[in-house]
C-alpha cells in the first residue's frame, strides 16, 4: 500500500497516487481506500487486522461527523448494508444526511456526498461498478506468489469479494495515467456495500 500526507497549504503539491483526500485538517493520497481513510482516523488504523474492530474504528469517526452535520440542522443516518435498520440516527433535521460504515471506499463516498471531504479519483477506478473484483484472483491488491493482500496485510483468501478491491488492469491502467479529477457526487456500486444475508442491501 502506497500513502502519503501531502502539505495542506501547498497549492502546487499534486497527487501522484490514484485516490486523493482534502479534509479540514489536511490532505492525504493513497493507492487504495484503506489508506485515505488511515489519514482520517490515524495511522493506526493501518494496522488494525481484524474487520470488526476496523469498522468501530469506521463508525466512530463516523459518529463523530454525524454530530458535525447534526449540528448544521441535519438528520444523520450512520448505515451498514448487512443490517435492517439504521446503526445509529443522529439529528432530527428536515435533510437527510447517509453515511456508510460498510467500508473502507463506502466511508469515503459518503463523506464526500455529506460535504465532509473533497475526494478526488482517476477515473475510472472505484467509483466504475465493473472495477470491483470477483475474488483475490483478479485484484491488484493480492501480490504473487505469496498471495498476501498489501491493502490489509494479510493472506489473500480463496473465496470471497473485498468491497474496497479493484481489477489488476485497472489499476494498473490508472498508476500509468494518474491524472486525479475531483468527484462531484460521488457514486457507490452496489459491489462496494455489504449485503444482507439472503439479501441485497
Amino acid at each position: 500500500m502506497q500513502f502519503n500526507r501531502l502539505d495542506y497549504n501547498d497549492t502546487k503539491a499534486k497527487f501522484t497516487l490514484p485516490l486523493g483526500i482534502v479534509w479540514v485538517a489536511g490532505k492525504a493520497e493513497s493507492d487504495c481506500p484503506r489508506g485515505l481513510v488511515s489519514a482520517l482516523l490515524g495511522d493506526e488504523y493501518i494496522d488494525v487486522i481484524d474487520e470488526q474492530v476496523a469498522w468501530y474504528m469506521r463508525g466512530r469517526y463516523l459518529q463523530y461527523c454525524a454530530v458535525v452535520l447534526a449540528a448544521q440542522g441535519k438528520k444523520v443516518l450512520i448505515l451498514d448494508g448487512s443490517a435492517d435498520t439504521p446503526i445509529d440516527v443522529i439529528g432530527e433535521g428536515n435533510e437527510v444526511v447517509q453515511l456508510r460504515v460498510d467500508g473502507d471506499y463506502a466511508m469515503l463516498v459518503s463523506l464526500q456526498n455529506a460535504g465532509m471531504i473533497t475526494l478526488f479519483e482517476a477515473v475510472p477506478v472505484f467509483s466504475d461498478p465493473n472495477s470491483n473484483p470477483m475474488g483475490c484472483n483478479e485484484c491488484a491488491y493480492c501480490t504473487e506468489p505469496d498471495r498476501v493482500c498489501d491493502q490489509f496485510d494479510l493472506p489473500c483468501p480463496e473465496i470471497g469479494v473485498c468491497l474496497d478491491g479493484v481489477k489488476k488492469d485497472v489499476l494498473n491502467w490508472v498508476k500509468k495515467n494518474p491524472v486525479l479529477v475531483k468527484v462531484q457526487t460521488a457514486q457507490l456500486p452496489p459491489a462496494r456495500l455489504k449485503t444482507r444475508i439472503g439479501g441485497s442491501a
